[in-house]
């Protein structure tokens, strides 16, 4: 019996050879081991799906009820850039026991200029500057978020942490750069910016089609603090919480939230597990470019308000009750109702830090 897993991987496979993928603004050839070797599409006739741009196809495995809790059904999640609503009705509903869910959510670019165009949000407890504020290198033309403070495993260094297209500039700032707390384009006459770290490390993002270029999993970067004093781990204003010390494993339905530069704290519910390679264009004054990206998680903002915008990248997602943290944030939908983020334990482990908490 194929499982959704199986079922995402063999769509997202198909769509690939078939020209599905949207991929900004060109179509994709079939990458090598790019939907991790699965066998054809189950359904005959491929023809359902003409029309659509595909973004991304993710899975929830679904889950075997106990007690009173009703069986959650397996579902498959086509995220759709561009498709009319005549062929989104057309498109299969099941395959077997697996619901087949097409989601129209708009082409997603990473772009942190847009930033600029959003208020910004700077948080402070007890006089420290507060995770979920507007940060950024001095010297660029946008704002992030100051996502957590994390400490290193083999020394006492402690860090800010963020995405790569926030702390790095995509690969291109000099190692040592100031940055502030808020961002010098979010500071202002009783908010001046404050020299809060150093950017120190990144993980790189590469460019180029899969078949020559290993997907990537990250999109993160270390800034090194250099006067701890300044800040805390709190997120967000006094009404906001303590940055988890421990981490859990998303899984579809988990009810998370982040707080974040632009939109503040928001709440949402996880959707999909992203396991196949699907590309985000990446827009800013040095890179422009496709990266392609595996194991990456959905989230659905609650209440149809967004969850995300430009300026929240590198926010750190948490459990509804602040327990345990998620994942890093790095990529939002235009409307903001979609946020897709990082596993937090693969990108902390990749980056040899742990979660700072009570400083």
């Amino acid at each position: 019996m194929t499982t959704a897993r199986e079922l995402a991987a063999k769509l997202a496979k198909a769509f690939l050879a078939n020209g599905r993928y949207s991929l900004a603004g060109e179509r994709a050839s079939m990458p090598v081991g790019a939907a991790d070797g699965t066998d054809a599409l189950p359904m005959q006739d491929f023809g359902v799906f003409a029309g659509l741009e595909v973004h991304s196809v993710g899975y929830d495995p679904g889950e075997k009820g106990t007690g009173d809790e009703k069986d959650r059904a397996a579902r498959v999640y086509i995220y759709v850039v561009k498709g009319a609503a005549r062929h989104l009705r057309s498109l299969p509903r099941k395959e077997g026991d697996i619901e087949i869910k097409a989601i129209p959510m708009g082409a997603m670019n990473v772009r942190p200029q847009a930033s600029l165009k959003q208020q910004p949000n700077f948080f402070k407890k007890g006089g420290k500057i507060a995770c979920g504020s507007s940060c950024a290198p001095t010297g660029v033309n946008y704002s992030g978020t100051l996502g957590a403070l994390v400490k290193s495993l083999t020394g006492s260094e402690i860090y800010c942490l963020s995405n790569n297209h926030i702390l790095g500039d995509c690969n291109h700032l000099p190692t040592g750069m100031p940055v502030t707390s808020p961002s010098n384009k979010d500071a202002g006459p009783n908010r001046p910016p404050v020299a809060i770290a150093s950017f120190s490390k990144l993980v790189p993002m590469a460019s180029g089609n899969p078949s020559h270029v290993s997907p990537s999993k990250f999109d993160a970067a270390l800034a090194i603090v250099e006067k701890p004093a300044l800040l805390t781990s709190w997120q967000g204003n006094a009404d906001g919480y303590e940055t988890p010390a421990t981490m859990a494993d998303p899984y579809p339905g988990m009810v998370v939230k982040k707080t974040g530069r632009t939109t503040g704290l928001t709440r949402g519910t996880v959707e999909s597990h992203v396991s196949t390679a699907f590309a985000v264009p990446y827009t800013s004054e040095y890179f422009k470019a496709t990266v392609w990206f595996t194991d990456v998680w959905t989230v659905k903002s609650s209440h149809g308000h967004a969850f995300a915008a430009p300026g929240d990248s590198g926010s750190l997602v948490v459990t509804d009750d602040t327990s345990e943290a998620v994942g890093l944030l790095f990529a939002a939908n235009p409307a903001g109702t979609y946020g897709w983020f990082l596993p937090i334990d693969k990108v902390l482990a990749q980056l040899k830090v742990s979660l700072l908490s009570g400083h």
